[in-house]
């Protein structure tokens, strides 16, 4: 599977995310530049300048607005149509994290760390959008003792999903404000989680190699898919709900940390991208051509293409083959 290289960042990408339509593509890097593709074309055809590192994007469900996390400011909101900035908002932390929309655009969650703890901020986008210094509807405050790496809305926003440093996955109520399940998935840092938009798959991250299945509901690991070195970003096939090209798949991805990359060959680095069968637990495909920890994968909305962005600065996209959708690839 031969890739498209989508040029436009000159330091390592740290998010690849389409929009709900699929013929956008954002990504967003250390440069402080946030680019927008033209998934059909495969061309860049914008440019939001953050000017810092650029750590987390989001875009909304109609395509109007992008929301980034500066790393040290806070988030900027884009007007997609003409790249203008509509608000900016400080969180005065010392890193910015992650932004993400809850279901339905009305909520902005912003995770980010303060004097060595970490927090979880909500913003109403309505207030966000109408005033020129938004207040944010409440916060969650973690423990020193673990770092927060990622969060999650979880269904019908009343709660998020919150991964550690530790490997742990804590369940937060948001009316209570109070941890309500927390269980230990990995043995080391969970990188990043992946939801399917139904709320009945979640997928950890690890450091420990392994990438892990979990139901949502009770974090009980129901598939473990072995890797071999750090797991950075996972993505489930949107085609496993397709009535005519049903695939439960998983795309996994990540590789050695960028400070060993040159003491070590591109083999080594575990720099390829794999696709496993959900169902047996074996491995379909290995997809090369990243020579840095690729950090972000993303399927189109219609699960005939996926993106990936790395360290090496670049954005990849793989239009999958017709021999997936046959029989002959099974």
């Amino acid at each position: 599977m031969q890739p498209i290289y989508m040029t436009g960042h000159q330091r390592p990408v740290h998010k690849v995310v389409h929009n709900l339509d699929g013929d956008l593509l954002f990504s967003c890097s250390d440069d402080g530049k946030v680019c927008m593709y033209n998934t059909h074309q495969c061309v860049r055809t914008g440019v939001f300048e953050v000017k810092e590192a650029v750590t987390s994007i989001a875009v909304t469900l109609d395509s109007k607005y992008l929301i980034a996390a500066a790393m040290t400011t806070g988030f900027i909101v884009f007007n997609v149509a003409d790249g203008r900035q509509a608000k900016r908002v400080e969180t005065k932390a010392l890193q910015n994290k992650q932004v993400s929309l809850s279901f339905g655009d009305k909520q902005l969650l912003v995770l980010f760390d303060l004097e060595r703890v970490s927090h979880v901020r909500v913003y109403d986008m309505n207030e966000v959008l109408r005033e020129d210094a938004p207040k944010h509807s409440f916060e969650i405050k973690g423990t020193r003792d673990a770092t927060w790496t990622h969060a999650k809305w979880y269904r019908l926003n009343k709660s998020i999903i919150v991964s550690t440093n530790t490997g742990q996955l804590i369940m937060y109520d948001l009316a209570s404000k109070t941890a309500t399940r927390t269980v230990q998935v990995h043995k080391a840092e969970i990188f990043k989680t992946y939801l399917t938009h139904d709320f009945t798959m979640l997928v950890t991250c690890s450091r420990d190699g392994n990438a892990c299945l979990v139901n949502p509901e009770t974090f009980e690991v129901v598939r473990t898919f072995v890797y071999g070195k750090p797991v950075r970003s996972a993505c489930i096939s949107p085609l496993f709900e397709d009535p005519d090209h049903q695939k439960f798949d998983i795309m996994i991805a990540g590789g050695q940390d960028a400070k060993d990359v040159t003491t070590t060959t591109a083999e080594a680095g575990g720099f390829e991208m794999k696709l496993f069968s959900i169902f047996y637990n074996e491995k379909l495909a290995e997809i090369h051509g990243h020579f840095g920890p690729v950090h972000s994968i993303d399927f189109s909305p219609d699960g005939r293409a996926f993106a990936s962005g790395a360290e090496d600065g670049y954005v990849h996209y793989h239009q999958l083959p017709p021999e997936y959708f046959s029989k002959k690839f099974e």
